[in-house]
C-alpha cells in the first residue's frame, strides 16, 4: 500500500492448518527487496528497518539453530512488541 511518496507498506498474510497435532510452524517468505533502488549502494541497504510483530519466538544458538525453547516477547529495548 502506498502511504505517501516516502512510505510504502507491504503486508503478507499467512494461513496454516495443522489438524489436531502439536507442531511448530515456520511460514517463511524469502523475497528480498532493495527498497532504496538498485544503484544506491550498501549504505542505503544498511538503513533498512524491518518490524515484525510476534507474541512468541524460539531461542537460537550461535549458528541460528533453534534450542527448542519458546519464549514470550513482551518488551524489547523498552518497546512493547505485542
Amino acid at each position: 500500500m502506498l502511504k505517501s511518496e516516502e512510505q510504502i507498506e507491504l503486508s503478507i498474510d499467512y494461513f496454516a492448518s495443522v489438524g489436531d497435532a502439536i507442531c511448530l510452524l515456520n511460514l517463511t517468505n524469502h523475497a528480498y527487496f532493495n527498497l532504496a533502488r538498485h544503484c544506491s549502494g550498501q549504505e542505503a541497504l544498511d538503513r533498512h528497518i524491518d518490524c515484525i510483530t510476534v507474541k512468541q519466538l524460539l531461542q537460537t544458538e550461535g549458528e541460528l539453530i533453534t534450542m527448542r525453547i519458546i519464549e514470550g516477547v513482551e518488551e524489547v529495548d523498552g518497546v512493547d512488541r505485542q
